[in-house]
Protein backbone atom coordinates (compact mmCIF):
# COMPACT_ATOMS: atom_id res chain seq x y z
CA UNK A 1 0.00 0.00 0.00
CA UNK A 2 2.93 2.00 -0.27
CA UNK A 3 1.09 3.68 -3.17
CA UNK A 4 0.02 7.66 -3.12
CA UNK A 5 -3.23 7.63 -4.69
CA UNK A 6 -5.09 11.31 -5.96
CA UNK A 7 -8.79 10.26 -3.55
CA UNK A 8 -8.44 7.60 -0.88
CA UNK A 9 -12.52 6.37 0.28
CA UNK A 10 -13.17 6.02 3.91
CA UNK A 11 -15.73 2.97 3.88
CA UNK A 12 -16.29 -0.07 1.47
CA UNK A 13 -20.09 -0.27 2.09
CA UNK A 14 -22.44 1.10 -0.86
CA UNK A 15 -21.54 4.58 -1.18
CA UNK A 16 -17.84 3.92 -0.95
CA UNK A 17 -18.14 1.59 -3.12
CA UNK A 18 -20.34 3.41 -5.49
CA UNK A 19 -17.84 6.24 -5.26
CA UNK A 20 -15.12 4.31 -6.21
CA UNK A 21 -17.08 2.13 -9.33
CA UNK A 22 -17.48 5.76 -10.75
CA UNK A 23 -14.16 7.38 -10.02
CA UNK A 24 -12.70 3.95 -11.60
CA UNK A 25 -14.82 4.03 -14.57
CA UNK A 26 -13.90 7.44 -14.96
CA UNK A 27 -10.00 6.38 -14.72
CA UNK A 28 -9.26 7.96 -11.77
CA UNK A 29 -7.51 6.37 -9.13
CA UNK A 30 -8.51 5.70 -5.88
CA UNK A 31 -8.29 3.59 -2.87
CA UNK A 32 -11.26 2.28 -1.00
CA UNK A 33 -10.36 1.36 2.63
CA UNK A 34 -13.07 -0.64 4.47
CA UNK A 35 -12.26 -1.50 8.47
CA UNK A 36 -14.00 -4.86 7.92
CA UNK A 37 -13.46 -8.08 6.55
CA UNK A 38 -16.24 -6.96 3.96
CA UNK A 39 -19.09 -9.44 5.22
CA UNK A 40 -22.63 -7.70 5.90
CA UNK A 41 -24.18 -9.47 9.07
CA UNK A 42 -26.95 -7.28 8.79
CA UNK A 43 -28.19 -5.53 6.04
CA UNK A 44 -28.64 -1.83 6.41
CA UNK A 45 -30.72 -1.19 2.69
CA UNK A 46 -32.93 -3.50 0.87
CA UNK A 47 -33.88 -1.78 -1.89
CA UNK A 48 -31.49 -0.15 -4.80
CA UNK A 49 -33.22 2.85 -5.86
CA UNK A 50 -34.31 3.92 -9.53
CA UNK A 51 -31.15 6.68 -9.39
CA UNK A 52 -28.52 4.10 -8.56
CA UNK A 53 -30.14 1.79 -10.89
CA UNK A 54 -29.22 4.69 -13.65
CA UNK A 55 -25.76 4.60 -12.31
CA UNK A 56 -25.62 0.76 -12.58
CA UNK A 57 -26.70 0.95 -16.05
CA UNK A 58 -23.98 3.14 -16.86
CA UNK A 59 -21.60 1.13 -15.45
CA UNK A 60 -23.33 -2.28 -17.00
CA UNK A 61 -24.37 -3.79 -13.85
CA UNK A 62 -27.79 -3.51 -13.81
CA UNK A 63 -28.99 -6.50 -15.52
CA UNK A 64 -26.51 -8.71 -12.91
CA UNK A 65 -28.55 -6.17 -9.99
CA UNK A 66 -32.15 -7.39 -11.04
CA UNK A 67 -31.12 -10.90 -11.99
CA UNK A 68 -29.91 -10.82 -7.98
CA UNK A 69 -33.04 -8.52 -6.40
CA UNK A 70 -36.23 -10.38 -5.38
CA UNK A 71 -38.63 -11.77 -7.96
CA UNK A 72 -41.18 -9.01 -9.28
CA UNK A 73 -43.56 -11.44 -8.35
CA UNK A 74 -43.03 -12.18 -4.88
CA UNK A 75 -45.62 -10.60 -2.33
CA UNK A 76 -44.43 -7.29 -1.61
CA UNK A 77 -46.83 -6.76 1.79
CA UNK A 78 -44.57 -5.79 5.02
CA UNK A 79 -46.35 -6.23 8.96
CA UNK A 80 -45.76 -5.44 11.49
CA UNK A 81 -47.16 -7.48 14.93
CA UNK A 82 -47.11 -7.72 18.34
CA UNK A 83 -45.16 -10.91 17.75
CA UNK A 84 -45.13 -14.19 14.86
CA UNK A 85 -48.55 -14.62 15.58
CA UNK A 86 -49.51 -12.03 17.70
CA UNK A 87 -51.80 -9.09 16.77
CA UNK A 88 -51.21 -7.05 13.55
CA UNK A 89 -50.27 -3.71 14.11
CA UNK A 90 -49.71 -2.55 10.81
CA UNK A 91 -49.90 -3.74 6.96
CA UNK A 92 -47.83 -1.84 3.93
CA UNK A 93 -47.94 -2.94 0.36
CA UNK A 94 -45.46 -1.37 -1.69
CA UNK A 95 -45.96 -0.22 -5.42
CA UNK A 96 -45.72 -3.78 -7.49
CA UNK A 97 -43.51 -4.78 -10.39
CA UNK A 98 -43.07 -2.18 -13.33
CA UNK A 99 -43.75 0.81 -10.73
CA UNK A 100 -41.37 3.40 -10.90
CA UNK A 101 -40.60 5.18 -8.11
CA UNK A 102 -39.26 8.05 -10.71
CA UNK A 103 -41.61 7.49 -13.73
CA UNK A 104 -39.46 10.26 -16.17
CA UNK A 105 -36.20 7.79 -15.71
CA UNK A 106 -34.81 4.63 -17.29
CA UNK A 107 -34.63 2.46 -14.52
CA UNK A 108 -37.13 1.46 -11.79
CA UNK A 109 -36.10 0.73 -8.13
CA UNK A 110 -35.30 -2.71 -7.67
CA UNK A 111 -35.35 -5.21 -4.16
CA UNK A 112 -32.05 -5.89 -3.85
CA UNK A 113 -30.76 -6.41 -0.49
CA UNK A 114 -27.20 -5.20 0.62
CA UNK A 115 -25.79 -8.80 1.00
CA UNK A 116 -26.56 -8.83 -2.51
CA UNK A 117 -25.69 -6.11 -4.26
CA UNK A 118 -22.30 -4.76 -3.00
CA UNK A 119 -20.41 -8.11 -3.93
CA UNK A 120 -21.65 -6.97 -7.50
CA UNK A 121 -21.07 -3.36 -6.86
CA UNK A 122 -17.46 -4.32 -5.41
CA UNK A 123 -16.67 -6.67 -8.34
CA UNK A 124 -17.28 -4.34 -10.57
CA UNK A 125 -15.13 -1.20 -8.73
CA UNK A 126 -12.11 -3.84 -8.49
CA UNK A 127 -12.12 -4.56 -12.25
CA UNK A 128 -11.65 -1.26 -12.85
CA UNK A 129 -8.22 -0.74 -13.07
CA UNK A 130 -7.73 2.68 -10.98
CA UNK A 131 -9.43 0.85 -7.69
CA UNK A 132 -7.94 -1.06 -5.27
CA UNK A 133 -10.71 -2.51 -2.50
CA UNK A 134 -8.61 -2.97 0.70
CA UNK A 135 -10.29 -4.52 3.71
CA UNK A 136 -9.66 -4.56 7.27
CA UNK A 137 -7.85 -1.26 6.79
CA UNK A 138 -8.57 1.37 8.97
CA UNK A 139 -8.28 5.16 8.38
CA UNK A 140 -6.60 5.66 12.02
CA UNK A 141 -5.65 9.84 11.57
CA UNK A 142 -5.79 13.16 9.10
CA UNK A 143 -3.65 15.56 9.09
CA UNK A 144 -3.67 18.54 6.46
CA UNK A 145 -0.82 20.35 5.43
CA UNK A 146 -0.93 23.72 2.71
CA UNK A 147 0.10 21.07 -0.21
CA UNK A 148 -1.89 17.97 1.26
CA UNK A 149 -3.32 15.66 3.54
CA UNK A 150 -1.36 12.89 4.94
CA UNK A 151 -3.79 9.74 5.51
CA UNK A 152 -2.09 6.96 8.30
CA UNK A 153 -3.42 3.84 7.88
CA UNK A 154 -2.63 1.71 10.77
CA UNK A 155 0.69 1.83 9.98
CA UNK A 156 1.06 3.01 7.17
CA UNK A 157 1.09 7.10 5.82
CA UNK A 158 -0.56 7.84 2.48
CA UNK A 159 -0.35 11.45 0.91
CA UNK A 160 -3.28 12.66 -0.65
CA UNK A 161 -4.96 15.63 -2.29
CA UNK A 162 -9.01 14.87 -1.26
CA UNK A 163 -10.11 12.99 1.55
CA UNK A 164 -14.08 11.63 0.87
CA UNK A 165 -16.02 10.04 3.78
CA UNK A 166 -18.85 7.40 2.50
Amino acid sequence: MAKDYPVIIAGGGPVGLALAADLGWRGVSCLVLEQTDGSIPQPKMLTVGARTMEYCRRWGIAREVRAAAIPRDYPRVSLYATSFRGKEIYRFTAPGPGTNSWPWGPEPRERCAQTLFDPILKKFAASQASVRVRHQCKLVALVQTPECVIATVENHALTIPPILGA
